[in-house]
């Protein structure tokens, strides 16, 4: 549900004492051979990101899957390791959990975080392992960070560089957290910053404990942002470095009057634009969100359109540039043409229309300003609905 273009800098920074583990603890792996029923009808899918109109990827609860026919047909591209242990949660615009990076038609990232049989029954993660393909899923490739955080946010911001926020222990309106770091690929990953246990004694410049988190977005090697929740009313907060981590800054977007007496909370920025999600809880009919926007690098913020939902769901959107962009509260679509400055309904196209009289709207993807997908969760499964007109029509591509 869940901040924009800068200069690129530092490689991450590594740490004394941190703990990384190289690809050789984990061979290429082949994928899972991809069965004709797997070919024949969409899966249960929890999260799908198209890459152009053709080539998409998606995750279900236990698989990777890969189409190069526009969503109609889907292959598992597991990696073979995973076949039976995968769990993903990522559920479509989760703005606490991503499991997967998908960053062009060959190049995926995929994180998993295992744990132990004596574990189990806790949940406490033995540590978390990032899975790498650049050949279409053909092969992957795995490293392992050692951490006893369970659950993250996986943000990767090209071949080389990626980062993971994994979360820590939480107590009432604070949570502990670690961000890890690569520079070569995936390969080796080292413990960038960490949110400090005591709330109090946080040093200036660390992230802080207090406040749930809310994803991870690098701009460049350097820039960064973490969105957090804040427990001061009318007030929007979002960490920011521009040192690879190494320090952060708290900055705080404007919340509109109208919402002054809401709590708010931050998601990490759509796509790699500074357009800044701060959902807005403020008892009304339904969550509120404002998307406030930043054409200099976060030194000053605009907030846009206040969206309130009418239907009590919470809201789904995806941005294909500064600009352009859709939201949705589950039955109603949006579209903005100037990074959520200001939003037009946009009528229910038959298609749409009869998929959301059964379900609700879970995830919007725009991979161009006018092309775009969106998942529509029914009683007994899900459907992929297609536009290449920014939404004005929907075509259904397949159904679970």
């Amino acid at each position: 549900m869940s901040k924009a273009g800068l200069i690129a800098a530092a490689a991450a920074i590594v740490l004394a004492g941190c703990n990384t583990v190289s690809d050789h603890a984990h061979p290429p792996l082949a994928a899972a051979q991809p069965s004709q029923a797997a070919r024949e009808s969409l899966p249960a899918i929890l999260h799908a990101h198209m890459v152009s109109a053709s080539v998409g990827w998606a995750l279900t609860g236990g698989a990777v899957l890969r189409t190069v026919d526009g969503g109609r047909t889907w292959t598992n591209v597991t990696p073979m390791s995973l076949l039976k242990t995968a769990h993903f949660v990522n559920l479509a615009n989760n703005p606490r959990d991503r499991e997967a990076a998908f960053l062009n038609a060959s190049t995926a990232w995929v994180v998993q975080f295992p744990t132990s049989a004596a574990n189990a029954y806790r949940g406490v993660a033995t540590g978390a392992v990032v899975y790498r393909t650049t050949d279409a899923g053909r092969s992957w490739s795995a490293s392992s960070i050692r951490t006893t955080n369970e659950g993250g946010y996986l943000d990767v911001l090209n071949s080389s560089v990626g980062w993971l926020l994994t979360y820590g222990g939480a107590a009432a309106g604070s949570e502990g957290a670690d961000l890890w770091s690569t520079a070569d690929g995936g390969r080796t990953w080292q413990k960038a910053a960490s949110a400090d246990p005591v709330p109090h004694t946080a040093s200036v410049g660390t992230l802080p404990f207090l406040g749930d988190k809310y994803g991870v977005l690098f701009t460049s090697a350097a820039d960064g942002w973490v969105g957090v929740s804040d427990p001061k009313v009318g007030q929007a907060t979002v960490y920011w470095t521009n040192s690879a981590g190494q320090r952060w800054m708290a900055a705080h977007p404007p919340v509109p009057s109208a919402y002054a007496s809401c709590n708010a909370f931050t998601g990490a920025p759509a796509g790699g634009w500074l357009v800044l999600p701060v959902n807005l809880e403020c008892g009304m009919p339904g969550p509120v969100i404002v998307f406030d926007r930043s054409e200099d690098a976060g030194e000053t913020w605009t907030p846009g359109t206040a969206l309130v939902s009418t239907t009590g769901d919470g809201w789904v959107y995806s941005f294909a540039n500064f600009s352009v962009g859709l939201a949705s509260d589950g039955k109603h679509l949006y579209r903005t043409s100037d990074g959520g400055g200001a939003w037009t309904r946009v009528n229910n196209a038959p298609t749409l229309a009869e998929a959301v009289a059964k379900g609700i709207v879970v995830e919007l993807d725009m991979s161009t300003p006018t092309v775009g997908w969106a998942l529509v969760q029914e009683p007994r499964g899900v459907e992929l609905l297609a536009t290449t007109d920014a939404g004005q029509a929907w075509t259904n591509v397949g159904r679970s």
